[in-house]
């Protein structure tokens, strides 16, 4: 069994990536997809292009087809143009008949808006997806349900720690369940951030990208497992030396 198909995803699902030519995983959804579905929380650290928006999206979607519509996520972002990036690219497997996707307007927070079509349970999103302010006002003015959300992702491409966006994406973090996993997703083109990995993400598996030649990338003395471009260092409390340890291996660098 090769493909889409290894993941043992939902058969609604894998007819949408087949409709959407979207046929091979990349090297980096090979090895965040089976993490996530074992219910890990995951630190993403890849540049843009390499796939890993559907490297989250697809697990999500899976799990809201496998409990019939029961399931949510709640997709944080840094900017309003990284919010609408991910709603086109996960609308790109749009014959999901029944998902319903809502990417929150920015500023809207401060316009008194109403969101009374989203309190009819039937109108309510399956996915939300913006920066945490808007988010958090559209929960707040809703009847969205944190009791059913299953994964919530952060994707901090550009420094949020101090800020408004990283204070208010931990006030959401803490009106999840206990079993909501939490993804967080970096651009791969700085260290990771030490402070906000620790405070979001519980015993994590890391998942690193680069497109350094291997050679390059080659070191002895790095813990972890190097699978083709990618690095998987499981590990069970984030610690500034585990990630020392990534960023030798992701540079070729010894520290």
């Amino acid at each position: 069994m090769s493909g889409f198909a290894s993941f043992n995803l939902n058969s609604q699902l894998q007819k949408a990536l087949r409709e959407s030519n979207l046929l091979v995983p990349t090297n980096l959804q090979k090895t965040v997809i089976p993490e996530i579905l074992r219910g890990k929380d995951v630190l993403i650290d890849a540049n843009p292009g390499s796939g890993r928006t559907l490297s989250f999206a697809i697990p999500v979607f899976g799990r809201i087809l496998d409990t019939e519509f029961g399931s949510r996520a709640v997709i944080l972002t840094a900017s309003q143009e990284t919010a609408f990036n991910i709603e086109n690219k996960i609308r790109s497997l749009g014959r999901l008949p029944g998902v319903k996707i809502f990417a929150v307007p920015d500023g809207i927070e401060h316009t008194g808006a109403r969101y009374d079509f989203y309190r009819s349970w039937e109108n309510i999103p399956h996915v939300l997806i913006g920066r945490p302010p808007p988010v958090l006002h559209f929960i707040n003015g809703t009847d969205f349900d944190m009791g059913k959300v299953d994964f919530l992702l952060l994707v901090a491409d550009e420094p949020i720690e101090g800020t408004d966006v990283e204070r208010v994406a931990l006030e959401v973090a803490a009106r999840t369940r206990k079993e909501c996993q939490r993804i967080l997703v970096t651009s791969g083109t700085r260290e990771p951030p030490y402070g906000l990995v620790e405070k979001f993400l519980r015993a994590p598996s890391l998942v690193c990208d680069t497109s350094t030649p291997r050679d390059e990338r080659a070191s002895p003395d790095v813990d972890g497992e190097q699978i083709d471009h990618c690095y998987v260092l499981p590990f069970k409390a984030p610690s500034k030396e585990d990630f020392l340890h990534l960023v030798r291996a992701q540079w070729g660098k010894r520290m």
